[in-house]
């Protein structure tokens, strides 16, 4: 009879201990369950936060980029506006000169900003005679974001503010310059004053296009 009470509550022991067993185990496991609704709530949250913050970004860039083609086109504008009426302003400038300006071109040199400007003078039809004179120039651009005007002795290798020509059919000039470090050039004017009394000077304007050497 005692052996059979003791299997009895040796019985009884071990179905108590595998309810409380049980009993934990559904209980982890319904914290787990609540954990892992409560982590992917989170994730869902950082996505849709993401989102937020990606479609904040693309409409805070589409602004940005709006204001940049605007102030672009602003500036195109004003540097064309400006083209117009520095071009019309020289337009009948020199045509009655002996001298004329066959070619320009401005080389990029190897050095940081230097540049070669290779001129050809030339005569105008009909005239044969030996023509001398003075030949200058200025760069206009932005400095600082300023406008800014240069004359050829602050941009001229060799410190000279004129040169000379003495051609009869036609005269090469090559003159090198270094462009300060926060100018900008945008047109460069030549004007070449003859030495003959009552001769015409001429005055021309070009757009500032280098090309490589």
């Amino acid at each position: 009879m005692a052996l059979l009470l003791v299997v009895l509550s040796a019985g009884a022991g071990y179905a108590v201990g595998r309810y409380r067993a049980d009993a934990q185990t559904a209980a982890l496991s319904a914290l787990q369950a609540r954990y892992e609704t409560a982590q992917a709530g989170l994730v869902q949250s950082q996505a849709r936060e993401a989102l937020n913050l990606s479609e904040r970004s693309a409409l805070s860039a589409e602004r940005a980029e709006s204001a940049r083609l605007l102030a672009q086109a602003q500036a195109q504008l004003a540097r064309e506006s400006q083209d117009a009426a520095f071009f019309r302003a020289i337009a009948t400038a020199g045509g009655d000169s002996p001298v004329t300006i066959q070619r320009l071109r401005i080389r990029t040199l190897t050095l940081p900003r230097r540049y070669r400007l290779a001129l050809v003078l030339a005569r105008p039809v009909g005239r044969e005679d030996v023509v001398t004179g003075t030949g200058s120039l200025q760069l206009e651009g932005a400095s600082g974001g300023r406008p800014a005007k240069l004359a050829l002795a602050q941009v001229s290798v060799d410190k000279s503010a004129k040169w000379g020509f003495n051609y009869r059919n036609m005269q090469a000039i090559e003159i090198d310059i270094e462009l300060p470090q926060s100018f900008v050039p945008e047109r460069l004017s030549i004007e070449l004053s003859p030495a003959r009394a009552g001769a015409a000077g001429l005055r021309q304007a070009f757009l500032w296009q280098p090309s490589p050497l």
